[in-house]
Formats: structure tokens, C-alpha cells, sequence
């Protein structure tokens, strides 16, 4: 791998990165920043446009952070794909007890570079008991079209 694409690589992790500190903090005008204009996000709870989402993020009460761990990137020209596993925290009460437990999720993103510098076009996020890790056929289709997506455009 060349320094180029190493250094590109690295670009679109530290942009993940600052997505979900911006995300986990609050910091809700940082958002339309990172995120293309046309930007879609699909999540558990949510599906339409990064303005929306930001909006109904902001109005949430209970905010969950999420930790980002291994983020996996490719790269074609001027387009990326990116998958990021995260681990978030799950409290649950058994008899009366609080038990902290963590739940993990990963995230498909989409990205493009315009005049030098990366934005997020798509966030989709795959949880273990929604249609992600269980339904395998439906992963392999999401990645294929993420695959072609950044191959073809």
C-alpha cells in the first residue's frame, strides 16, 4: 500500500473518529460539517436525511455513547467505504438489580472526497439482533453494494 493511500485511509478514520465524539458529545452543529449535504443515515430508530437525524438526535434525552474501535477502510479515487465496530452500554435491571452490560454495532459508511477534504454520504448502522450479523444474506448484499458503490459510483 502506498503512502498516498495509507494517509487517505487515515483521513477517513480520523473523520469517523470526530463523527462519533461530535455524536457522543452533543456537539450536534459539528455534524452538517462532516456530512455531505445529500447525506443519508439509516440506524434502528431512524431513516432519512442527516438534517433530520440531527434534529431528532437533539431532541433525544437518554444519549448513548458509543466507542469506536477497529474501522476498516477502502478506498477508489474519490470514494470510500468504511465499516466501524462500536461498543455501547446497555443497563438492565434482573430482580430488582442493575446489571451494566455493553452491546456492539457496527457501521457502514459511505464517503467522498470533494476539493481535498472527506464527507460522509451514508451512515447505516448494523446492530447484532436486527437485520445485521443474524440475517448473513442481508450483509452480503449490503456489502456487495457498498462494494460496487465504490467501485462503479
Amino acid at each position: 500500500m502506498s503512502h498516498e493511500a495509507r494517509r487517505e485511509k487515515e483521513a477517513v478514520r480520523r473523520l469517523l473518529t470526530f463523527e462519533r465524539f461530535a455524536r457522543n458529545n452533543q456537539l450536534w452543529d459539528e455534524l452538517p460539517t462532516i456530512y455531505a449535504p445529500d447525506a443519508r443515515v439509516k440506524a434502528s430508530w431512524f431513516e432519512g436525511s442527516i438534517e433530520e437525524f440531527i434534529k431528532a438526535l437533539a431532541k433525544l434525552t437518554n444519549h448513548i455513547p458509543y466507542h469506536l474501535h477497529t474501522c476498516m477502510v477502502w478506498t477508489h479515487g474519490n470514494r470510500a467505504v468504511a465499516i466501524a465496530e462500536t461498543t455501547f452500554p446497555v443497563k438492565t435491571v434482573i430482580d430488582g438489580v442493575e446489571f451494566n452490560q455493553s452491546g456492539d454495532s457496527q457501521y457502514l459508511y459511505r464517503l467522498v472526497r470533494t476539493n481535498g477534504e472527506w464527507y460522509i454520504t451514508s451512515c447505516e448502522s448494523i446492530l447484532e439482533e436486527l437485520p445485521g450479523k443474524s440475517k448473513p444474506e442481508y450483509l452480503q448484499e449490503l456489502y456487495e453494494a457498498a462494494d460496487n458503490w465504490l467501485v462503479n459510483g
